[in-house]
């Protein structure tokens, strides 16, 4: 009787469905923004109604790093991290990771879905590079500067001129001073740089690399921050073809139809090809 009740649970397992495979959304934010700005450009409406489950948010304290919000367990959930979006790439990875230890431990046997939209992604892939270690299953770049950016170049430029340095302060523009380090790190990859060596690093063979690329939209509304060849992961000279990339629709900034489509993505793309491995 045991033996046959094994092999029924057995059997069950085998033919799971794709959806069930459990795994942890982690939302990742960019510059100039905060765990927030899913809620407020209505993304995560979409994610609850494809059957995501809102986790809550996981943010660094001096106590470590804590959870507030909802708590939920399941097939598939979603949380958000909050870091402090003006600092480094290599700082807010680290932070990253004391977060991912949390969440992997809130939900252990879970592997963990990074996506981080515009500087989040970057700093994602720093934090699975450095730790190749974290159980993450895929990252997922959206409308991220993997490549650098001539706008965080000419940034960078204003923040190191020493009248637009001292006058930034006074025109309300002092985030120009607060995020010099890193601008310097999103400059366009060339020898010396920090994505020229991030780019260059391995990345994990057992990782699904990602990127969603911006089409973009009218030159009102997007005057294009992030060039395409830049949000492409297989122009990143670790990835090349092992990457995928997704040309989706939309502009720089999020927007609610991102929550549909950032569930489309790892339906058709992160768990279908979970699923398939473990048939092989």
């Amino acid at each position: 009787m045991t033996r046959r009740l094994f092999l029924a649970a057995l059997l069950v397992l085998m033919l799971a469905p794709v959806g069930a495979m459990a795994d942890v959304l982690v939302l990742i934010h960019g510059w100039h923004s905060n765990a927030q700005t899913w809620v407020r450009h209505g993304v995560l409406p979409g994610l609850i109604q494809r059957g995501w489950a809102d986790g809550g948010l996981y943010t660094m304290t001096p106590s470590g790093p804590h959870h507030f919000g909802p708590r939920a367990n399941g097939k598939k959930v979603f949380v958000r991290v909050d870091l402090p979006s003006e600092a480094p790439i290599p700082v807010q990875s680290s932070l990253l990771v004391g977060l991912l230890g949390k969440i992997s431990a809130d939900h252990p046997g879970q592997k963990l879905i990074l996506l981080g939209h515009s500087a989040g992604g970057v700093v994602a892939r720093h934090a699975v590079v450095t730790h190749p270690e974290l159980p993450v299953r895929a990252v997922i770049t959206l409308a991220s500067p993997n490549l650098g950016s001539d706008k965080a170049d000419l940034a960078a430029l204003a923040s190191r001129t020493p009248p637009i340095e001292a006058m930034a302060p006074m025109m309300g523009a002092d985030t120009i001073n607060r995020s010099r380090d890193l601008y310097h790190d999103l400059q366009r990859e060339r020898p010396g740089s920090f994505l020229f060596w991030l780019n260059r690093q391995p990345h994990p063979q057992s990782v699904q690399w990602i990127s969603l690329v911006r089409r973009g939209g009218s030159l009102v509304r997007d005057f294009k921050p992030v060039p395409r060849y830049s949000q492409d992961l297989r122009n990143v000279l670790a990835l090349g073809p092992r990457a995928r990339s997704w040309l989706v629709p939309g502009d720089h900034e999020l927007a609610p139809p991102d929550g549909p489509l950032i569930a489309d993505v790892i339906e058709r793309a992160v768990l279908a090809s979970g699923t398939e491995a473990k048939k092989q």
